[in-house]
């Protein structure tokens, strides 16, 4: 006998995808943090000073004044293009006044990466709480899929509850693995009846030891 694959009704999203979700969006998040504070500390070795925008083409040209002299049609690259007589925040390098830029797109990929690092955090976290509400509490081995199986050899019953023995035999029954499956509450002799006394299992990949039963497959 061969393990199988869990019918689709079994199947969930994988917690682990919400999880590297929030992990992506952390990370994102946190870049932001370091590239805003690695952009002030460039910002320190510059000189900060209000223009005045004279022309606006491919670049936005700009008149400002700084030690005692004038600077007119200096270009800056800008994404938002203000209009002709603006006045716009610029910076100027301490060793060469004529080299006029902006912050304006280091602050916008800031933003960016700040609010990217939200929506994934968020919706990670979101999705992991919906799936718990709408899931219930999450059987990592029943969300695998992976089921097989085991060869019934004795129902005990005890009362209103069902134990069952059964094992599983593999590479021609040179592997075999025993099963007690304790507190149900579900009759088993329809379904086994009809499933010619065997029953499901799931288990955890290839390791047969680990396994889950669920007694709402009796439910026939």
């Amino acid at each position: 006998m061969s393990a199988n694959t869990a019918s689709p009704e079994h199947k969930k999203i994988p917690k682990a995808s919400f999880i590297v979700c929030i992990l992506i969006g952390l990370i994102l998040i946190a870049a932001s943090g370091i590239f805003n504070t690695r952009l002030k500390e460039y910002k320190k070795n510059l000189i900060e000073l209000d223009a005045v925008v004279s022309k606006v083409d491919k670049d936005v040209y700009v008149n400002y004044y700084y030690n005692t002299d004038d600077y007119t049609n200096i270009p800056v690259s800008m994404i938002n293009k203000p209009k002709v007589g603006d006045t716009v925040k610029i910076y100027i390098d301490k060793e060469d006044y004529f080299a006029a830029s902006s912050d304006e797109v280091s602050v916008y990929m800031v933003k960016a990466l700040l609010i990217v690092g939200c929506i994934f955090a968020g919706c990670g976290a979101l999705c992991l709480i919906i799936r718990r509400i709408v899931g219930g509490k999450s059987n990592p081995i029943l969300d695998g899929g992976k089921f097989i199986y085991a060869e019934v050899d004795e129902v005990i019953r005890d009362n209103h509850t069902y134990a069952i023995r059964c094992h599983y035999s593999d590479f021609g029954g040179k592997k075999r693995q025993d099963y007690l499956l304790n507190n149900i509450s579900v009759n088993p002799d329809a379904y086994l009846a009809a499933n010619q006394k065997r029953i499901k299992i799931y288990i955890k990949g290839k390791n047969y030891r680990k396994y889950y039963f669920d007694e709402s497959i009796l439910k026939i």
